[in-house]
């Protein structure tokens, strides 16, 4: 059982939406089961605390995805927080130029995470579609850590640089019986 106060999720909410600029326009798609962080802080907490809208979907799955689209452009959504292996699956799908054309209107931002995104996986959907995905990352037991702002440079190896109240450290060497590249996460989050 992973036990957090409702003070460190309001908190870690404040530094995302300040991060990411959700505000009082933000339309969000909220896709992601609700019985682990993304689902619940990411893409229902957060939105709910800059003010803007939610749009509640059933959970997303390979029966749905044909209507995934659709809901962007008739919701005139603009915000959505997606797994990578979701993200792959859409990419994949068919889709009219038309359709693209008004998705790119509406979706303003993409957040990606909850696992790494591969930049095959990446570049695909950006060639696709023209919108820039956002990573981050988090964890169940210490929140959303870090995130790739929309004018960041890209870097293929990063999930974007840590939020207000999170450092991070990547240990080089095996001092102390570490391995090289081990990351240390202090975080006013934490559980």
């Amino acid at each position: 059982i992973i036990s957090h106060t409702f003070e460190k999720l309001i908190s870690n909410a404040a530094c995302f939406n300040k991060e990411a600029k959700l505000d009082n326009k933000t339309i969000f798609y909220h896709v992601l089961p609700v019985g682990y962080m993304a689902g619940v802080l990411n893409s229902f907490l957060s939105p709910i605390m800059s003010k803007g809208s939610i749009y509640l979907s059933e959970i997303f799955s390979a029966k749905n995805s044909f209507k995934f689209w659709d809901d962007i452009i008739l919701n005139k959504i603009n915000t959505v927080w997606l797994s990578p292996s979701i993200l792959n699956l859409l990419t994949r799908l068919p889709i009219s130029d038309f359709k693209k054309k008004l998705i790119k209107k509406n979706l303003k931002n993409i957040f990606i995470g909850t696992s790494p995104l591969y930049p095959e996986i990446r570049k695909m959907f950006e060639d696709k579609f023209k919108i820039r995905c956002l990573e981050s990352f988090g964890m169940t037991e210490c929140m959303i850590v870090s995130i790739q702002k929309i004018n960041d440079k890209r870097d293929n190896k990063s999930v974007g640089k840590p939020i207000k109240g999170v450092k991070i450290k990547i240990l080089k060497g095996v001092k102390n019986k570490t391995k090289n590249g081990e990351i240390l996460i202090q975080s006013d989050f934490i559980m």
